[in-house]
């Protein structure tokens, strides 16, 4: 019968990866005539893998979302690999969202007034007519009817609702709206004319906009000359007609003609994201589209600001070219919207 496992072999018989006695000399060594080398093999107290973790919530969306781990820089490693030059864009931290206590509405905790910018994050819904119908739950109609008048969408892009959620969505503004101050009639009340039917669903499309009273955007003469226009050019080209528009100020949605329809969606996403999370600022990559016809990419950096009756959006947009070319390294282009 052979001899039990011992706690500590000696050297040579761990090298060889043999049983020894647990003897000192042990058998096996006696017999090789190696009793001089029939030593215990040194022990080394086993200590647990340091292993470099970065703090709860500082890793991004993409890897978050993929249970991967997440370099500290930004943007990381992995999202260039799989967005390559959009990683500047997708790559961002992963919202936090603070526990509510249990006696309080957690949906209380969605829209704090005043905390770090990191915790003014809300996750992204995963349909926008979710989206909607839990904004309008929080935000005064009026405020409501500018957001979905003024959804900068081009007739080929659509936003698409099925027939059902856009009714129950119309029944909740037009519930908020009765029991506001406004009138009846008013022009903040809601119906099914407002939107376009096409088959079974409904989509926002590009007559339901802001009128120009409402949403401007003003050029510095550095942006002019980065898009290749000067000012009365580019009113016309915005406005689509031959003449300018009788306001002077351009509507929103026609100031995103300037990008290329590529960029578009990105666009929207963007905006969309800029009311339901509160965003304060955020940098997207998009092409420009020069009156010369080149496109030339930039890094839009673009601060918001929101008033606190949330009937006002304000946006000021700083565009960076990639190719300075056409305009030198130290002329800021802005475009102020509101």
């Amino acid at each position: 019968m052979s001899a039990g496992r011992v706690r500590v072999a000696c050297t040579a018989c761990a090298t060889s990866k043999t049983r020894c006695d647990g003897e000192r000399p042990c058998g096996r060594c006696v017999q090789r005539d190696m009793a001089a080398y029939c030593i215990d093999r040194p022990v080394h107290s086993m200590r647990p893998r340091e292993r470099f973790r970065l703090p709860p919530g500082i890793a991004c969306t993409p890897c978050k979302k993929s249970k991967v781990a997440c370099a500290a820089v930004r943007p990381c490693p992995r999202c260039c690999q799989r967005f390559g030059d959009a990683a500047v864009v997708r790559c961002v931290d992963a919202p936090v969202v603070a526990a509510a206590p249990a006696t309080e509405d957690p949906r209380r905790n969605l829209w704090p007034e005043k905390s770090s910018p990191l915790a003014m994050y809300r996750p992204v819904p995963k349909a926008i007519s979710d989206a909607l119908r839990d904004w309008c739950l929080q935000m005064d109609p009026r405020a409501i009817r500018r957001f979905l008048l003024s959804t900068p969408l081009e007739p080929e892009l659509t936003v698409f609702m099925p027939h059902d959620e856009a009714r129950q969505l119309i029944a909740i503004l037009n519930d908020m709206a009765e029991t506001s101050t406004l009138e009846p009639e008013s022009e903040d009340c809601f119906d099914m004319d407002m939107l376009s039917h096409y088959s079974n669903d409904i989509r926002f499309d590009s007559d339901m906009r802001l009128s120009s009273k409402a949403t401007r955007a003003t050029f510095n003469q550095s942006a002019l000359k980065l898009f290749g226009y000067d000012e009365a050019e580019l009113d016309r080209y915005l406005s689509g007609s031959g003449e300018p528009p009788d306001e002077g100020p351009l509507i929103m949605p026609a100031f995103w003609r300037l990008y290329a329809p590529s960029d578009w969606l990105p666009m929207i996403e963007r905006y969309v994201r800029t009311l339901f999370q509160r965003w304060s600022s955020f940098y997207w990559k998009a092409s420009i589209i020069r009156r010369d016809g080149k496109a030339i990419p930039c890094i839009n950096e673009t601060t918001v600001s929101i008033s606190p009756d949330g009937n006002t959006v304000s946006y000021f947009l700083s565009i960076r070219p990639m190719d300075t070319t056409f305009i030198p390294t130290d002329v800021h282009p802005t475009i102020e919207i509101q």
